[in-house]
């Protein structure tokens, strides 16, 4: 048996060095939590050339330890108090075990198609499949809001809301 250290990548064009295959041989011999244990996820739509297969997402997810989901997930199983999970779901990178649900997508995803699997959902934003390779890459989940293929609209400002800016401009100005 050859020791492997030596031979171990630095890190990659992009993300220049993390040393992400001695993160994961030390996981491994530390029997640590996979890095995405605690991830459903599901795979939706038709992916492009640029896109790994759905088989090849399919494999990585269950060799990082995620759950492959063979439906469409509802955003109903995540309530909280029969409130479906708000956009700063998306913005915590989370520890390997904390449940998360996914649903992955192509990167070139139209905006229509993207809209609907929120609506099929109940409420779930699709996520590029980039987020799991950048995952995978760097050994660590990051934050998926980077990697949302659909953003809520924003509600146009109200009234109260210019007066509550207009208030803050004031305080700062005292504060000034």
């Amino acid at each position: 048996w050859v020791d492997e250290r030596e031979f171990e990548m630095k890190g990659d064009s992009i993300l220049k060095n993390t040393d992400t295959p001695a993160k994961g041989r030390r996981a491994r011999e530390s029997h640590a939590t996979p890095l995405l244990s605690g991830i459903r996820a599901y795979v939706y739509g038709a992916l492009t050339a640029a896109d790994p297969t759905a088989k090849d997402l399919h494999a990585m997810l269950h060799a990082g330890g995620a759950t492959v989901l063979h439906a469409m997930p509802r955003a109903d199983e995540l309530h909280v108090g029969g409130v479906p999970p708000a956009i700063e779901y998306y913005d915590t990178a989370t520890a390997p075990g904390t449940p998360l649900t996914v649903v992955l997508t192509s990167a070139k995803l139209p905006a229509a198609d993207a809209a609907a699997v929120v609506a099929e959902s109940g409420g779930l934003y699709p996520v590029s499949s980039a987020w799991l390779l950048h995952c995978i890459s760097a050994y660590r989940r990051d934050p998926l809001r980077a990697y949302l293929m659909y953003t809520p609209p924003q509600p146009p400002p109200t009234d109260a809301d210019a007066d509550a800016d207009a208030d803050a401009d004031a305080d700062a100005d005292a504060d000034a």
